[in-house]
C-alpha cells in the first residue's frame, strides 16, 4: 500500500509530498539497520500521510490497519524471534513490579536499578521455562517508555501519560485543521513515529530521538497557538528540557574531559602490564569519575586485583546507585569474599546467578566459592546445575568450565 502510494505521488496532494518521502527514506533505513520499533513507527507515520491525503477514507484507513498488523506481525515473529520473547519476559517482570509499586512507583529514573532484583526473584520463585532462562539478561530498559515511566513515577506518571497524549491530540486535531505546512507534516509524522517506536523500545532515553521528539511537539503546539508570548515560554521550555537531556548525557564529558583522559592513560598502563601505576592513577580520579561505569567497573576490578577489596567494594558499591548488571554482584561476592565476610559473599554470588540464571561464569564462582570454603554439599548441587544448564551461545569458555566443574565434581565423590 505505502509502495503503491509512493508511486502515486504525482497524483497526490503537494501538502504531504514531502513528508511522505521523508518518512518512507526512514522507515527504510531503520527497516535495514534492524530497528524494528522505528520501522513499525514510520509506517504508522506514512500510513497517516496516506489517510491524510486520502481525507481519512474509511476503506483506506481498514486498508492500512491490515498493513500496519502484517508489519507488526513480521516485525515480531520473522525478525529477530528470540529479541521478540526476551522483551516478553522483560514486559512480564515489569508488570509484577508495577503490580507492587503502581500508586508510589519505584522512583524516576530507578527502573535500572529496580528490574533486576525482580528478575532475580522470578528465577529464584522457579516457575519459569527454559526459553525464559536462556533469553534473560541483563537489561536496564522495560522496553516500552510508557510502562517504565508509569513503574518509575507510579499513578502520577499513568495520568501524566494520559493528559500529555490527550492534550496532543487536540493539539494536532486543530493544527490539520489550518492551513497546513510541509514542516508541521514533518513534525506530525516525527511525533507519531517515535510516540509508536516508544511502545517496543527505549527511544527517549538516546538524547537524539529526545531531543527531536520535544522539537516537534514544540512546533506542533506552536502553530495553534496565537499569543506570541505563550509561544515563547513554550520553546524557553524546551530549549532548557533539550539542554538539560544533553548535559545530562554528557555532562562527564563535559565538566571531566581532563580526568577521562587521565583514566584512559591508566587503563592503558593496565593493559601494558603495570597494574600497581594504573591502580595508583586511578584511585585518584574517584571523586571526578565515580558517576562513570566504565571507570568503576575498571578501578574496582584493578582494585580487587591488586590487594585492595574494601576500595574495590567502595567502587562496586557506587555502581549499584547508577546501573546493575548481573556481574557486578559476583564482583561484590569477590569483594565480600576477601573481606572474609562469607555470608555476605554467598548472597551476592547468589544474587549474580538468580539475575541472569544462563550465565556460566557467575555459577562457576559460585562453585568454587562453596569449594574454597570447605562446603562440598552446595558445591555439588552447583556443579551439577553447571553441567545440565544448556548453553546460550555455545562456546570454547562453557565447555572449559564444564570440563574443569566434571573433574572437580569427580574428585568431591
Amino acid at each position: 500500500m505505502i509502495v503503491a502510494s509512493a508511486l502515486a505521488l504525482p497524483k497526490l496532494k503537494l501538502r504531504p509530498h514531502i513528508p511522505f518521502l521523508i518518512m518512507l527514506f526512514c522507515m527504510v533505513i531503520s527497516a535495514f539497520s534492524g530497528n524494528r520499533s522505528l520501522t513499525c513507527g514510520c509506517c504508522v507515520a506514512c500510513s497517516w500521510l496516506y489517510l491524510y491525503n486520502a481525507n481519512f477514507d474509511k476503506k483506506k484507513i481498514f486498508l492500512s490497519a491490515i498493513f500496519f498488523a502484517v508489519i507488526l506481525v513480521l516485525a515480531v515473529l520473522v525478525f529477530k524471534q528470540d529479541s521478540s520473547s526476551g522483551r516478553l519476559l522483560i514486559y512480564k517482570i515489569s508488570l509484577q513490579i508495577l503490580n507492587k509499586h503502581f500508586v508510589t512507583g519505584v522512583g524516576l529514573g530507578n527502573f535500572k536499578t529496580t528490574y533486576l532484583y525482580a528478575q532475580a526473584d522470578y528465577f529464584r520463585a522457579g516457575h519459569f521455562t527454559i526459553k525464559e532462562l536462556l533469553l534473560a539478561d541483563s537489561t536496564q530498559y522495560a522496553f516500552n517508555e510508557y510502562l517504565q515511566f508509569v513503574i518509575e513515577l507510579g499513578l502520577a506518571g499513568f495520568v501524566l501519560i494520559i493528559c500529555f497524549y490527550s492534550l496532543m491530540f487536540i493539539i494536532i486535531k486543530k493544527a490539520i485543521q489550518k492551513k497546513s505546512s510541509q514542516l508541521l507534516l514533518i513534525c506530525i509524522s516525527l511525533f507519531i513515529a517515535l510516540t509508536i517506536a516508544a511502545c517496543f523500545s527505549y527511544v527517549f532515553h538516546i538524547a537524539i530521538f529526545a531531543a527531536i521528539y520535544i522539537a516537534c511537539s514544540t512546533y506542533i503546539a506552536c502553530f495553534t497557538l496565537t499569543k506570541g508570548w505563550t509561544k515563547s515560554i513554550l520553546i524557553a521550555v524546551s530549549v532548557i528540557s533539550v539542554a538539560a537531556i544533553w548535559i545530562n548525557n554528557y555532562s562527564l564529558f563535559i565538566f571531566h574531559s581532563n580526568a577521562l583522559e587521565k583514566f584512559k592513560e591508566a587503563n592503558e598502563l593496565g593493559q601494558a602490564g603495570y597494574k600497581s601505576e594504573a591502580y595508583q592513577k586511578m584511585d585518584s580520579l574517584y571523586e571526578d569519575l565515580k558517576d562513570y561505569q566504565l571507570y568503576l567497573e575498571t578501578f574496582g576490578n584493578l582494585a580487587l586485583q591488586q590487594g585492595y577489596p574494601q576500595k574495590a567494594l567502595t567502587a562496586f558499591q557506587q555502581q549499584k546507585k547508577r546501573k546493575l548488571y548481573y556481574n557486578l554482584f559476583a564482583n561484590i561476592g569477590d569483594c565480600y569474599n576477601k573481606l572474609n565476610q562469607k555470608s555476605e559473599a554467598e548472597k551476592n554470588y547468589q544474587l549474580a546467578v538468580n539475575m541472569v540464571p544462563n550465565r556460566f561464569v557467575s555459577r562457576y564462582r559460585l562453585f568454587e566459592f562453596y569449594l574454597y570454603n570447605n562446603e562440598p554439599q552446595k558445591a555439588l548441587i552447583v556443579g551439577k546445575g553447571i553441567l545440565h544448564l544448556p548453553a546460550k551461545i555455545p562456546s570454547a569458555q562453557v565447555n572449559h568450565i564444564k570440563s574443569i566443574v566434571q573433574i572437580k565434581l569427580n574428585q568431591l565423590k
